[in-house]
């Protein structure tokens, strides 16, 4: 996280995102990390530091119905009752450190970015949070 990020109520910079509607989010909001299907927002209580790397997953578990936040390995947020992600308008694109209009950009650096086909559960994202590799017998979307 940059120090250009302020920590300010109505400040939103972009991790993850939709253009077309802002319907799919992962952000930081108050200088806190978030997440949002259609404007169902679960935001982390933990201010994230800046200057420094940061560690985050964000987990949509479908059955349970739940969204969790890690940062650092330590779960930082869960939201219970959280329906899927019903798709947003548009092509279906995601873009990386941006979304649609009224939302800020990233400023910062990301790295190790990876997008799972399944959830992981809390014990698996702390033992990835320094590998950062699947669990065994799991992929990549992107493998």
């Amino acid at each position: 996280r940059d120090d250009a990020q302020d920590n300010a109520y109505h400040s939103v910079y972009t991790v993850l995102g939709t253009p077309a509607d802002n319907s799919f989010e992962i952000v930081l909001w108050n200088g806190k990390l978030g997440m949002s299907f259609g404007g169902t927002r679960c935001a982390a209580e933990t201010v994230v530091p800046r200057a420094r790397w940061v560690r985050a997953a964000f987990v949509y578990d479908a059955q349970r119905q739940e969204q969790t936040i890690y940062q650092d390995g330590r779960l930082v947020q869960r939201c219970r009752g959280v329906g899927a992600y019903p798709g947003g308008a548009g092509e279906g694109a995601v873009w990386l450190g941006k979304s649609g209009d009224g939302i800020g950009r990233w400023h910062g650096r990301l790295r190790d970015l990876r997008v799972y086909a399944h959830s992981e559960c809390g014990r698996a994202v702390e033992e990835l949070d320094g590998a950062w590799a699947p669990a065994p017998g799991r992929r990549l979307l992107s493998e």
